[in-house]
This record gives structure tokens, sequence and C-alpha cells, in this order.
């Protein structure tokens, strides 16, 4: 993990880009980058030692950042309601990652966060030697994110890394939290969650994305970021109705649950890091009991 550096975090206030603060800024200088529409959490970070700036950068040059930072991770995205929205998404998703590069192109690495969507619905599970195929607005728009950061690290000879995300899971969020909710409310297990499906523990996606740092590469390294195997929906689904105390769990039977699969491998991230620390069945138990718990309280 980093040590000893000025670190500039966009999305500081998000559920990675706060950990991610949080784990960085005991032994590094750490600035996060933010709207902060929810005061609680720039005062929790500030409280830590991270220096807070509020920016909306969509709407902001990036100017007035110093330019004098070791490392830059870019934990900024916009998901939900990109296909409404499909400017800001190609505002957020693509042309911001390009600003970054441009604004700090001599940093010493730009750790990008990107998604699995890039590869689209490949209908088996991936790696990073298959072909990106995004489907939809935020898929495409992270896809182009994608190729900025190419572009300008060969433009500029900035090292940077892309690490595509699939599927973070903690007690609050992630799709074992919404697959309780569909099985303590009797609803059947939609065909959309595919036959196969990755869960890798919040807290492993953040400490792996603050190892990444020390990777970055001319031309980018690409790595998939998640478990390193997926998993049968339907075995976890069962495991999780098994703690959940539900006896019957309804399956939407359709031929497209197959075709719907997006999972992978994760070849790099195993190579570089090692196992996950949670396993799968862990966080079964532990996100379980924690819907269970909401539910009666």
């Amino acid at each position: 993990m980093l040590k000893n550096k000025k670190i500039l975090i966009f999305g500081a206030s998000g559920r990675v880009g706060k950990d991610l603060a949080r784990t960085l800024v005991d032994q590094n200088q750490v600035v996060g980058v933010a709207r902060f529409t929810t005061p609680e959490t720039r005062k929790q970070l500030e409280s830590l030692g991270v220096k807070t700036i509020s920016i909306d950068v969509a709407k902001k040059e990036l100017d007035p950042l110093p330019e004098d930072f070791d490392f830059v991770f870019n934990e900024i995205a916009f998901m939900h309601g990109a296909e409404e929205e499909p400017e800001r998404a190609y505002e957020t998703n693509a042309h911001f990652a390009g600003r970054i590069m441009e604004r700090f192109k001599n940093a010493h690495g730009i750790i990008h966060a990107s998604t699995g969507n890039v590869y689209g619905v490949p209908g088996k599970a991936v790696t990073e030697e298959s072909p990106e195929a995004p489907v939809g607005i935020y898929g495409l728009s992270r896809f182009v994110g994608e190729q900025m950061i190419k572009y300008f690290s060969a433009k500029h000879k900035t090292p940077a890394v892309i690490l595509r995300y699939f599927y973070g899971n903690n007690e609050d969020y992630g799709v074992i939290h919404k697959l309780a909710n569909f099985i303590l409310g009797g609803i059947e297990i939609p065909a959309h969650f595919g036959s196969l499906i990755n869960c890798i523990a919040h807290t492993d996606l953040v400490e792996f994305t603050g190892q990444a740092a020390e990777h970055c590469s001319i031309p980018p390294l690409k790595m998939n970021i998640t478990s390193p195997n997926p998993f049968e929906v339907k075995d976890l689904v069962v495991s999780l109705a098994k703690v959940l105390g539900v006896e019957k769990v309804k399956f939407q039977e359709s031929d497209e649950r197959e075709r719907l699969t997006l999972a992978a491998y994760t070849p790099i991230q195993t190579k570089l890091f090692g196992q996950p620390k949670i396993s799968v069945n862990e966080m079964v138990q532990n996100i379980a009991e924690a819907v269970l718990k909401a539910k009666t309280s």
C-alpha cells in the first residue's frame, strides 16, 4: 500500500472513495474531492485528516487544484439515470477521465475505476483478454472513458491502471443485499441476474484499489476487480435463503438467464494481490444477518 505520497481522490464521498480515503490517510497526505451533498461525510473525512474540496467536476474546471499529486484516483461515475441523461453520462464517465489525464499528466500514476459493463453481456465469464462490447449508454460511456485513459497515457507518458469493478458487497449495498430482499419478499429472482455472478466484499475491493496504484503502467494495465471465480446464481441464492430461514425460493424461468450472464475471472488481480480476505460464505452470513435485523427493527 502507498506510503508518504500526496494523493488526490475524486469521488471521495462515494462508497469506494470515502473508504479509500480512510484507508490511505494514515500514511499519506490525502485530498478528497466531491460535491459533498452530505455534510456528515465531509466532517468524518476531515476528522480523520483528509483535506476536502467541494467541487462539481461536471460544471467546474480543475485548474484550482494543485498539479503536484503523486497519485490520482478517479472514483466518479454516473450510472443510475445514464440512459435518460446520455450527455451527463458521457461528460462524467468519459470526458472527465480525459480531463483528469490532461490536468495530472505528470502524476506517478492515475487509478481509474471502470466497470465490468464494458464487456457488455457476453453470456459467459470473461477475462481481461475478452473483447469489449458495451451495451447501453452507461457501458458505452465507461468504455469511452477507458479509451481516454489509454490515449492520454500514451500522449503524455502518464502511467495508469484501469480497474473493472464487478459487484462490491457489504451490509448496506450490493447484489447479495438485493437478492436477500427478493428472497424475504417472496419475489422471483429475475433473469437479469444471469446464471453466473461475482461477489467481492467491499473492504477487499477498496484494499485492491489502493494496492493497484503500485501497478500503474504505460500502456495502462486493465484489471478485473472482483471474486477470483464466478458463482452459480442459483447456488448463491439457495445458500442465502438458508441463512435467512426461507425454505422455498422462486426463480423467474427464462431462456434469457444464460444469455444475460456477465461474470469474470481475475487472473491479474489474483497474481498481484492474492485471494480476497472475506469469502462468499462470510459475505452471505453477514449480509443476511444485517438484512434480517433491518427487517425486524
